[in-house]
């Protein structure tokens, strides 16, 4: 795991030169961009901008480098606004817990997810408000109001993202039981993407904050699960899982 600061003025600096529409862009896109700009493809993913001051942000991230090799990556890769972008004297590693640590061990979490899934087949169903919804395959879809769809009985945006969670585990072969969840914040944010060239596209994507309890079953796996992330937009600043005993 790192632990980076981020001048924001500077970053800025670099979106400009990216022609990224500062009005637009969202945070996860801009520091995606700022990462990707310093470490290339040894960049931190995924990502967690845990807090910002407006003159700098802390990002944490889960990368396979240690603070000498992501520093030697920089030297090698970015431009020298890129560079300076990272306060290097307080740019902190740790190494995550072997399998052997991990071994059935229970475990709190931490997740900021952008819960979507992708509809496997054209179809439609029934919203809350009654009105027919049609979904072509392979739309995505919040997942959420995928499953409210789908089934047509009553259900809570927290028992949704909690199946999706399990799902993401179940179907990466496991690594770890989840025993509970809460939804501790949702929203809908708009979020920038670039389409083709230099195209960017506006998007609506929900993003969530959930907590709970796991027990891992599968260390290997489940610090694999770590450490590629959780859902979409892991390269946005979504899907990393934060971790520590229960």
């Amino acid at each position: 795991m790192t632990q980076i600061k981020i001048d924001a003025r500077l970053l800025s600096e670099l979106a400009r030169e990216h022609r990224l529409p500062i009005s637009t862009a969202d945070a996860g896109y801009r520091m995606h961009v700022g990462l990707t700009s310093v470490f290339g493809d040894a960049a931190p993913k995924p990502f967690w901008i845990r807090d910002t001051d407006g003159q700098h942000a802390d990002v944490l991230g889960y990368a396979d480098q240690c603070k000498k090799g992501l520093q030697g990556a920089a030297q090698m890769h970015a431009s020298s606004l890129a560079y300076e972008m990272c306060e290097w004297n307080r740019l902190h590693c740790k190494p995550m817990p072997g399998a052997d640590v991990l071994e059935d061990q229970a475990l709190s979490f931490k997740l900021r997810a952008c819960p979507i899934v992708r509809k496997g087949s054209a179809g439609q169903g029934t919203n809350l408000d009654g009105e027919t919804v049609k979904w072509r395959a392979g739309e995505r879809m919040d997942a959420f109001l995928s499953q409210a769809l789908s089934s047509g009985d009553d259900i809570t945006r927290s028992e949704a993202y909690a199946s999706w969670l399990r799902r993401q585990f179940d179907v990466r072969d496991g690594g770890a039981e989840i025993q509970s969840v809460s939804l501790e914040s949702f929203n809908l944010k708009e979020v920038t993407r670039r389409a083709q060239g230099t195209t960017m596209k506006q998007q609506t994507k929900p993003m969530v904050l959930l907590s709970g309890r796991l027990q891992v079953r599968e260390p290997e796996d489940f610090l694999s699960i770590l450490s590629s992330g959780l859902g979409q937009h892991k390269s946005f600043g979504c899907g990393m899982m934060l971790i520590r005993p229960a």
